[in-house]
């Protein structure tokens, strides 16, 4: 279970892999996808990342942030 308090940050982002389902992938953490390219990095407190994919990326955005009453940006990589 995850709690909205739990959440550190959240961003868009393209999926790590064209695989679909739930497993492990290096530096994007737990990794869920279904269908689509663009999705959810979530990160938590206790340091977990979790990728969730969608195909209506737009639409789960407005919806995220309505719920967690704050603004979702887009994944930068810093180098």
């Amino acid at each position: 279970m995850m709690l909205k308090d739990d959440i550190v940050d959240i961003k868009t982002r393209k999926s790590p892999a064209m695989t679909y389902g739930y497993h492990w992938v290096p530096g994007f953490g737990w990794v869920n996808n279904v269908r689509g390219r663009m999705g959810f990095q979530i990160k938590l407190k206790s340091g977990k990342k979790l990728f969730v994919g969608t195909q209506k990326i737009e639409e789960s955005k407005t919806a995220l942030e309505k719920l967690l009453n704050t603004r979702i940006g887009e994944f930068r990589n810093e180098f």
